[in-house]
């Protein structure tokens, strides 16, 4: 069942965005507004007035739902849709990037409690937090690109896996294998951020992510109704076919008092001992340390080197 948070009414930019989306839609299966109007009962003159963005009671029995149906969206387009219009709640609020010094202590204690590979993202794969060795199974040096993790889509695992200048799509081994995991990548991040949809931080993201050739096809592509997902996570294998080939389980850790259901915590846990080995000298040639990450500190990123 979906419900407004607040009140049945989008703000303007909102309005506008949710028109055009019923607009492509009315034009992608070839009907006109009469005809829109016709199949869902909606007044003629209501159709256009939600086209073009005027102020009008999104209701989601009468008006939402009925466009969806004709539309014949399901799954995560359908979803998608409904929160275009309101009809589910947004949680951006809680926006990790802002909450540091806040949840800094608490990030750092659970750190500690585990030496693997870990991070602490939001539903859209923005990176909060990391550690020493996820950093170094990505390949990542905040020292060296310090205020770069914020440009385009900033620290953002989806950003790590299409910008080539993060060198990590070769280390899946082929195109094939890479597609696959950017794939199953961008399916859970759909699914995860539906209630993000229309909030200024989901529209710079997929903005800053389209730059790259790769996205907006299988974007396209894991949205699509008939769509099948075969792997969904961040990825759990890394280098394949070398000496150095990791493979990984990924666990979502959720302590006993979790307030902050924003927070998507992972730890990467050695699938096999030839992962193990590579874990434990990971372990022996790098110094424990944990980066948060910000645009409020100067250099775009804290370390914490006590853990």
């Amino acid at each position: 069942m979906y419900e407004y948070e607040k009140e049945p009414y989008l703000q303007e930019g909102l309005r506008q965005e949710f028109g055009a989306r019923v607009k492509s839609l009315r034009k992608r299966h070839d009907i006109s507004r009469l005809e829109l109007a016709s199949r869902t009962g909606i007044p003629f003159k209501t159709v256009g007035d939600i086209e073009r963005g005027e102020k009008v009671m999104l209701d989601p029995e009468y008006v939402v739902t009925p466009l969806a149906n004709c539309f014949d969206l399901r799954g995560i387009a359908r979803d998608e849709f409904f929160a275009a219009a309101g009809l589910l709640p947004d949680t951006v609020a809680h926006d990790l990037q802002t909450s540091q010094e806040v949840w800094t202590p608490l990030h750092t204690m659970f750190y500690r409690s585990a030496a693997l590979p870990a991070v602490i993202t939001d539903p859209l794969y923005t990176i909060h937090s990391s550690n020493a060795y996820f950093n170094s199974l990505f390949k990542i040096n905040p020292h060296r690109l310090s205020r770069r993790l914020f440009e385009g889509a900033g620290p953002n695992i989806m950003r790590f896996l299409l910008d080539p200048a993060f060198g990590v799509q070769q280390r899946f081994g082929n195109r094939h294998e890479f597609l696959a995991v950017l794939r199953g990548n961008l399916y859970s991040m759909r699914v995860s951020a539906v209630s993000h949809i229309g909030s200024p931080h989901y529209e710079r993201l997929i903005s800053a992510l389209e730059q790259f050739p790769d996205f907006g096809p299988i974007w396209a592509e894991v949205g699509a109704p008939d769509y099948v997902p075969r792997l969904a996570g961040i990825p759990t294998i890394f280098d394949i076919g070398t000496d150095h080939e990791m493979q990984f389980v990924v666990a979502l850790v959720f302590p006993p008092r979790f307030t902050l259901p924003e927070q998507r915590r992972m730890l990467f846990i050695p699938a096999n001992v030839e992962t193990e080995r590579h874990i434990h000298a990971m372990r022996i040639a790098i110094t424990p340390a944990v980066y948060h990450y910000s645009t409020h500190f100067p250099s775009g990123y804290r370390e914490i080197r006590d853990v």
